[in-house]
């Protein structure tokens, strides 16, 4: 039964490192940046009085131990404890490494969806082509959808008939579609949906 307790402390001081740690990183990158977040449990004020709470509570529970003459417990909780605060950004970075790489649309619908604009760019004889490598990096970037970059090979600006003969044909996809010019000073930006439907144009005017 001592060895099951003693276990369960162990869990305990890992997991209140952890979520400490994950708190301290949200109230931190909080203040420089709202859109930051580890894990979002509520305003920073509530996180404070979370992790205060838990900090807190903790103590008392290490203090209890400690008069109860369980000092090499307390020693071996206590080391557990700063070693999560260690590990916690490890696990953290890992842990969005491993849910980016199931949200990013696979190496085979890539292909798909690139092989599809091709189709529609040789139907319309338009004078672009597919850069497909940096399609691939914003894809693993941006993550939740596919990106396709699209260069012009001709002299001259992007025209808004361009980039309307490939919003006609839209795919039933997350997708960012970037026209560049040939010397790539100027590009469109067209964000679309699964539901085909335009979420975001840049410049506006594009999409009219």
């Amino acid at each position: 039964m001592r060895i099951v307790l003693k276990a369960l402390l162990l869990l305990l001081s890992f997991g209140v490192g952890v979520t400490s740690c994950s708190l301290s990183i949200n109230i931190m990158a909080g203040l420089e940046d709202p859109e930051f977040i580890v894990w979002d449990p509520g305003p920073g004020g509530v996180l404070t009085f979370y992790l205060s709470i838990i900090i807190i509570g903790y103590s008392v529970l290490m203090f209890i131990l400690n008069k109860k003459n369980n000092q090499r417990l307390v020693m071996i909780a206590l080391y557990t404890f700063l070693l999560s605060l260690v590990l916690t950004p490890l696990i953290i970075r890992y842990s969005v490494d491993v849910s980016n790489y199931f949200k990013t649309p696979s190496h085979k619908t890539q292909t798909a969806i690139r092989k599809e604009i091709q189709r529609i760019i040789e139907e319309n004889d338009l004078p672009y082509i597919i850069d497909s490598k940096e399609s691939e990096s914003r894809t693993k970037y941006e993550v939740i959808r596919t990106v396709i970059l699209l260069k012009k090979e001709t002299e001259g600006k992007i025209q808004q008939n361009e980039v309307g003969l490939v919003l006609r044909n839209r795919l039933n996809a997350e997708l960012r579609l970037v026209f560049y010019d040939k010397n790539q000073q100027e590009y469109v930006s067209v964000v679309l949906n699964k539901d085909k439907r335009i979420v975001d144009c840049d410049p506006m005017e594009f999409c009219k």
